[in-house]
């Protein structure tokens, strides 16, 4: 019987050190580990004084991404609203290219122009200021937001040009 004991203690050792083998190794797969950050080095920007200046904005061979093409393509469906005087289609798809990507300047630039149209300035306004946030280091959109942006603060709709600063044409 002594035997029988001795024999089942090693065997229960033998089991707890792989139980706890186990646990280990378990939890410290889970552990949180040191990762690669995702994006890339950003590189040394063009200084000039003490002010450092943004990249300029990239041509659209270089916004690749489907949701770019898809908000670009809404957008030039927008314009056509907009020379047609079909504002609410336009206002309309101006929106849905913003949601398909966030990040088009130019989507806000014609919402904002369509609300101008519409005579809404005040909902014009926050959208040139993202419009400028996001394209206005390029001189060409620089130069129509601002022109926007000083029709909005006392003109009444005049025409604008379709002719699209370089780098921003259909897809």
């Amino acid at each position: 019987m002594r035997r029988d004991k001795n024999k089942y203690g090693i065997v229960r050792g033998i089991l707890t050190v792989l139980v706890v083998t186990f646990l280990i190794s378990t939890l410290s797969g889970c552990a949180e580990k040191t990762a690669k950050p995702a994006h890339k080095k950003l590189p040394q920007r063009a200084r000039q004084g003490d002010v450092i200046r943004p990249a300029s904005v990239p041509p659209p061979s270089q916004m690749v991404t489907p949701e770019g093409k898809a908000s670009m393509r809404l957008v030039e469906k927008g314009k056509a609203y907009i020379d047609s005087a079909e504002f609410d289609l336009a206002r309309t798809t101006f929106r849905n290219a913003i949601s398909v990507d966030t990040g088009n300047g130019v989507a806000y630039y014609y919402l904002a122009l369509t609300y101008y149209y519409i005579n809404q300035p005040d909902l014009a306004y926050g959208l040139l200021d993202k419009a400028n946030q996001l394209l206005g280091y390029d001189e060409g959109w620089n130069a129509r937001i601002e022109e926007l942006r000083s029709e909005l603060s006392g003109g009444s709709p005049a025409s604008h040009s379709d002719d699209e600063p370089e780098g921003y044409g259909s897809f």
